[in-house]
């Protein structure tokens, strides 16, 4: 609980807020990363201050496909995510962080993958980065002895949410922040969003001292280019073992009061508005997906269920920033990642 909520936090300020040795804290956290429940914390970045806009593709496509499109998907310099989905959409859902100017060869990249067979269909929505918001887990609900869930769905479904300013953030639009930053910088920000910089990894920068790295990270951050940090705990070991994805038609009103009510939820996942309604990936308990999907059907026009598995996470590709800008050309964003399907 204490390292999701607090990811950067060092071991002896751990022990000093738990009562108990570093040592002991150390152990602790050596024995969660060997057996895969924790792997360190990454940082999430702010696209827009990049000049990065968050583009997300439902790609319906056979079973047997699912390894020509991942490759492709990884050729790809901008892809960050990939899932494979099956439910509302049986295919992969994919996440890309698209350079200004690349629209249309993204278009094209699908159209092509679709032309040749690769896939069957795709509909590509636009995020608005301003509005999204990171869902963040409460273990204290958590009965770790029976390995349970203490939530009671009926009552959440039926309180009425608290005042909706508490939750509501700004919405605003960042501006671009790319003339700010030098290669190294990118190259940091791929590192950290990675929890490489957390692992001591700093070859990659020229061997630069820890004092200069920290002062740029700070630099970043007060620049906007850094949100925050998330610790990457594996929650499939924690009772939640249903990696559930809901696309929502809605208006934005009706987005407002969702968003309001999911902050509410003691599980992990990332609240995404986009046009016409909202994207919700979450990680929930058995009963989750079906008590989920009650209380957003009965508010929303339309809503899919998928469930997903990650197929493929990267990092922030800093060797797509070149001469002072991101490539944007037809070789790279299309011929070659298409090469990769066939």
């Amino acid at each position: 609980m204490f390292l999701e909520t607090h990811p950067l936090t060092s071991k002896v300020s751990i022990a000093e807020n738990l009562g108990c040795k570093s040592e002991t804290v150390a152990a602790h956290i050596q024995s969660m990363k060997e057996r895969g429940l924790y792997a360190g914390a990454f940082a999430l970045l702010s696209y827009p201050r990049l000049e990065l806009k968050r583009v997300l593709v439902a790609v319906s496509a056979s079973l047997k496909n699912l390894l020509a499109i991942s490759a492709a998907c990884r050729a790809h310099p901008y892809v960050r995510h990939v899932a494979s989905v099956q439910g509302g959409i049986d295919g992969v859902f994919v996440t890309v962080m698209a350079p200004i100017g690349s629209m249309h060869l993204l278009v094209e990249f699908f159209d092509q993958l679709a032309t040749q067979g690769t896939i069957d269909d795709y509909r590509m929505y636009l995020a608005d980065d301003s509005g999204l918001e990171f869902l963040t887990p409460n273990l204290r609900a958590l009965d770790p002895v029976m390995g349970v869930w203490n939530f009671d769905w009926e009552m959440w479904e039926a309180t009425d949410s608290v005042t909706q300013s508490i939750y509501e953030k700004q919405r605003r639009l960042l501006e671009p922040g790319l003339h700010l930053l030098a290669q190294t910088d990118l190259e940091l920000l791929r590192l950290i969003s990675q929890d490489k910089i957390a692992s001591g990894d700093t070859t990659r920068l020229a061997r630069s001292p820890p004092h200069t790295l920290r002062r740029r990270i700070r630099f970043l951050a007060d620049q906007g280019f850094i949100v925050g940090y998330r610790a990457a705990i594996a929650y499939r070991h924690l009772a939640l073992s249903n990696n559930v994805l809901f696309y929502c038609k809605a208006r934005p009103s009706v987005v407002q009061k969702c968003e309001t009510k999911i902050l509410e939820l003691p599980f992990p996942g990332t609240f995404i508005p986009m046009q016409a309604g909202f994207l919700l990936q979450t990680t929930l308990p058995p009963e989750g997906p079906r008590s989920m999907f009650r209380f957003l059907s009965e508010l929303c026009e339309h809503v899919d269920l998928s469930w997903c598995v990650s197929e493929y996470d990267a990092p922030l590709n800093s060797a797509a920033y070149v001469t002072g800008s991101w490539r944007v050309d037809r070789l790279y964003l299309l011929e070659e990642p298409l090469r990769a399907a066939t």
